[in-house]
């Protein structure tokens, strides 16, 4: 038998297939057929028009789509469209649908398929293109046999990812990493009364995301702080009206000499700490104009560790009560110093 090879030559047409309710549109040049019997075809009629044309039997052609029953289309071998749309046009919800026949990944995955499509309404009045799943797994999967819903694109710009449980949302990695540089995730209270979002930060790699912030959950009566934190556990919590540290060092600054000043909490009391030198900050007195002023303060009036600013020098001097050593040049007795014991030492 003599074999036909059809090429059908569209040329600057829109071309509309359309089998039940599915509608394909193409805008192309050549599309090779495959080897069919009797079927239909797009292509042109007695006219010239573009359209759909039955085809006789035993007309054999090339690859291309073949039409099997009323409405399943089936590729037999790569489709181009060249400069073309694919258009799905209908009243109802059509989408385009991906399927890979295996088990794949973990989680008895079998048969996944990707649905891409379905546009709908949303609770803001806009038409979306919905992102959905489903697959043949067991029951232990939560997708078996049951389409969901993981992502809507909204044509205001807006793309949502959509959970059916807290967890994350969206990450950020290097290809081969085990681990993202970021991970934006919902999270909830252990009872699970309370949800709310946390964004986490890392080095990528191996390492897991050790730097984080947070909406933290609600404590009874009052609003929800914003949480810091580093190294696994919280260091900042800040309230509509306040601001919460944990124990351990909690302010880090720098004098006027570069020198670093740390306050945090010890025995009871919060404490200052430079070069060494631990002040409780209850100990520290107003600023004085100079050292001879700072001399002249009573010593039955001093407290062991008190601090003082002299305003002309711009210099800190801390009270020593129990000095009674070889004074330095620097230190600066009472005048009304008794038993040659305490000094005004300068805060280095």
């Amino acid at each position: 038998m003599r074999k036909v090879i059809a090429i059908l030559y569209l040329i600057g047409c829109a071309v509309q297939m359309t089998f039940g309710q599915r509608s394909i549109g193409v805008n192309t040049r050549f599309i090779d057929l495959p080897p069919l019997t009797s079927t239909q075809v797009l292509g042109l009629d007695i006219n010239g028009s573009p359209g759909i044309v039955t085809l006789p039997a035993n007309e054999a052609l090339e690859t291309g789509w073949i039409k099997s029953g009323t409405t399943t289309l089936t590729n037999q071998s790569l489709v181009t469209l060249v400069d073309s749309d694919l258009l799905l046009d209908s009243p109802n919800l059509k989408s385009l649908i991906i399927k890979r026949q295996d088990t794949i990944g973990t989680g008895n995955h079998i048969n996944p398929v990707f649905r891409i499509g379905d546009i709908e309404g949303t609770g803001i009045g806009e038409p979306s293109l919905f992102f959905r799943y489903i697959d043949e797994g067991s029951t232990s999967n939560e997708y078996q046999n049951n389409l969901i819903t993981f992502g809507v694109a909204e044509p205001s710009g807006t793309w949502a990812s959509v959970r059916r449980v807290v967890g994350s949302h969206f990450e950020g990695f290097i290809d081969g990493d085990s681990e993202p540089f970021f991970r934006g995730e919902s999270i909830e209270s252990i009872d699970g009364t309370q949800k709310s979002f946390r964004f986490r930060m890392g080095s990528g790699g191996n390492t897991p995301n050790d730097v984080s912030i947070e909406r933290g959950l609600v404590p009874t009566g009052q609003q929800a702080p914003f949480l810091f934190v580093l190294g696994g556990s919280p260091k900042m919590f800040i309230y509509p009206d306040s601001v919460f540290l944990p124990g351990g060092v909690f302010l880090v600054m720098q004098d006027n000499n570069f020198e670093v000043v740390k306050l945090y909490p010890k025995n009871g009391s919060y404490v200052e700490e430079h070069n060494g030198v631990v002040t409780p900050i209850s100990l520290y007195k107003p600023p004085i104009e100079s050292t001879t002023t700072l001399a002249a303060l009573p010593q039955s009036n001093l407290n062991d560790g008190e601090t003082r600013l002299i305003k002309a020098s711009s210099t800190m001097y801390w009270y020593d009560s129990n000095e009674s050593g070889t004074a330095d040049a620097s230190w600066i007795a009472p005048t009304d110093q008794a038993s040659a014991t305490g000094f005004w030492k300068p805060v280095n």
